[in-house]
């Protein structure tokens, strides 16, 4: 179904859907890295691609945020067709509702000029419910109306195999391929097989001096006998293949025979690491709470705010704050957190969706809390709490050149909230979160 949908040169949609740690993220990457959505015919060299990783947060699982990432990328790469956002632009402003953004990307699409158009939606029900029904409702209509007429945009969507998705979706015979995970985990086992001895090679040869033969071979077959294994599995394996200090083949099969066997696993001894458990949930929740990803800074003031707080010590100016540098806290959260967050951008993120869910206990019951047991342990409202003292404390200091009746202000004022953002990294989040 894949090579047909990608050798169909009108538009067409494609749903590729499979459960958690199926590497569906992988696919969608693999699929715009080696240009394999491209046909072997000659007008599909030209095609724009356009692509959208949806995450659960604010920014990145925000409709309105996709449709204009596809649109830049389609500028950029295609810029004669911006004429098409022109008149809308003039109207609206940088405000441009959903429902216009998706116009100007069919009018653009439509333009004579245009050529092919390939958009890749990743993970698709990581976005916010509301939007995400609206995006699939116009998505939909697209693929009806198209079979009656000719265009160039093809899409790629993948997701969970939710059934309200299907249902939204409102298409009959919807073209579209479910990856079940035990019938593909032969598949993926091999796939997964030839990372594996590619990266051990890596980090053999990176060794000074590299590894021998006969214990690189070791490692790679004792990995390779491992049932269940992902490429998110892989990936946290081979963090602590790297990071080790031994070099024999008697004590890095030793090493191994305390890796983890799942993921979850793996997630427990990486928070296990912690050294600071109590700061390390406090991290966490402010993650888990947060409406959009945190930045460094923003990360910085809260959790010092919070540890004040807990003190007892003075905290009644901006100034009262005893920050660490960026690069220093950058190293905290690492060592506090290790491979369970990603620090991209300057911007603090779980390391994958499953992790979320690995912490998340969303029937409101959470396990005891010891320093060995972290799954499930944090609920959304105890992460909220924590978020919202952080932000109201902070609300309630002094701050350096910015009267208080001036903050009412910062809702309506993208550029107040930018010059404050500046001066003081939180303010913005916590005044409009």
């Amino acid at each position: 179904m894949f090579l047909a949908w990608r050798q169909e040169t009108t538009a067409n949609l494609l749903w590729v859907t499979a459960g958690p740690r199926c590497s569906k993220s992988v696919l969608s990457k693999a699929l715009v890295n080696e240009g394999l959505l491209h046909s072997e015919k000659p007008d599909t060299k030209t095609a724009a691609m356009c692509y959208f990783f949806f995450k659960d947060d604010t920014v990145r699982g925000s409709g309105v945020n996709t449709l204009r990432s596809i649109l830049h990328q389609l500028f950029k790469q295609k810029p004669w067709l911006i004429i098409n956002a022109i008149p809308d632009w003039q109207v609206y402003g940088p405000n441009l509702p959903f429902g216009k953004l998706w116009d100007i990307l069919i009018k653009a699409i439509a333009d004579t000029n245009a050529g092919p158009v390939i958009c890749v939606f990743d993970a698709l029900d990581e976005c916010e419910p509301s939007e995400r029904k609206l995006l699939i409702k116009y998505i939909s209509s697209f693929h009806r109306a198209s079979i009656a007429t000719s265009s160039k945009l093809k899409l790629i969507v993948t997701s969970r195999p939710f059934h309200e998705l299907e249902i939204e979706f409102k298409v009959d015979d919807l073209p579209s391929i479910h990856l079940e995970g035990n019938e593909m985990s032969e598949r993926i086992s091999k796939e997964v097989d030839l990372v594996i001895s590619h990266e051990i090679s890596r980090i053999s040869d990176a060794r000074r001096p590299p590894l021998d033969g006969k214990t690189k071979a070791g490692l790679i077959q004792h990995l390779k006998d491992q049932n269940n294994r992902t490429y998110l599995w892989v990936y946290l394996i081979l963090h602590e293949i790297s990071k080790s200090l031994e070099s024999t083949e008697r004590k890095l099969l030793r090493l191994l025979s305390t890796i983890p066997l799942s993921v979850d696993e793996a997630y427990e001894k990486i928070l296990n690491r912690a050294t600071d458990p109590i700061q390390a949930r406090r991290v966490l929740c402010l993650i888990l709470a947060a409406e959009r990803p945190l930045t460094l800074k923003e990360m910085n003031i809260a959790l010092e705010i919070l540890d004040m707080k807990e003190r007892g010590d003075k905290c009644t100016s901006e100034d009262d704050l005893e920050l660490d540098n960026e690069e220093s806290f950058r190293k905290k959260i690492e060592n506090l957190c290790g491979l369970f967050v990603s620090i991209l951008g300057q911007k603090i993120y779980l390391i994958h969706q499953t992790a979320k869910e690995f912490l998340t206990n969303n029937n409101g019951n959470t396990n005891p809390r010891s320093p060995s047991c972290w799954k499930h342990t944090f609920t959304v409202e105890t992460s909220h709490l924590e978020a919202l003292k952080a932000c109201l404390w902070y609300l309630q200091l002094e701050f350096r050149g910015i009267a208080l009746d001036s903050r009412k202000d910062l809702r309506y004022s993208p550029f107040a909230q930018d010059r404050l953002a500046r001066d003081h990294p939180l303010l913005s989040y916590a005044s409009i979160n």
